[in-house]
């Protein structure tokens, strides 16, 4: 049970990082820098 349960989160957290990149490679989400100067 451990093992389904740590090796899903894993692959969510790698499914999101591709998700992430995906867009911000195809420009579609890119993240606003808010930096104050």
């Amino acid at each position: 049970m451990i093992a389904v349960t740590t090796s899903s989160v894993g692959f969510g957290a790698y499914l999101a990082k591709v998700a992430a990149q995906f867009l911000r490679d195809n420009e579609i989400f890119v993240p606003a820098d808010d930096e104050d100067d």
